[in-house]
């Protein structure tokens, strides 16, 4: 909590960009939110997100394949089921409304290292859809 008043304290009206940080797995959270017509937790939804955004990142090279594996295992930890029927289409509509992205254009909070993120918006959908699909998807 220290950590994220201090963030906070940064950046209190998100201009800086420093307080996105505190959004990493959101984008996809409130998408996982979106399509299970808000019956899932938001704590689930943000440790999938988590998840969907490393794996994401490590498709695009920027984050080790060991620090997502050791994510996985931490997030499996806490007992979430691994698999989670939902349709990628509409999850990806819901993250191009997310209020991080301009004009439809995704923005997400992607992990360079532990405990290292970045504000991304060179994002591919097609690897987004890839990646939503490998999480569980209908279609």
């Amino acid at each position: 909590m220290r950590i994220k008043a201090k963030v906070v304290e940064e950046d209190e009206r998100e201009i800086k960009g420093k307080r996105m940080i505190l959004n990493y797995g959101h984008t996809f959270a409130h998408a996982l939110e979106g399509v299970s017509g808000f019956k899932m937790p938001h704590g689930r939804a943000v440790a999938w997100g988590m998840v969907l955004a490393g794996e994401l990142a490590v498709r695009m090279g920027i984050f080790p394949q060991q620090a997502q594996k050791r994510q996985k295992k931490l997030v499996f930890k806490l007992g979430f089921p691994l698999q989670y029927r939902f349709s990628a289409r509409k999850a990806l509509s819901f993250m191009k409304h997310d209020k991080k992205a301009v004009n439809g254009k995704l923005k997400l909070i992607l992990p360079r290292k532990i405990g290292r993120v970045e504000v991304n918006d060179q994002v591919s959908e097609k690897e987004v859809l890839k990646v939503l699909n490998q999480f569980g998807s209908t279609s």
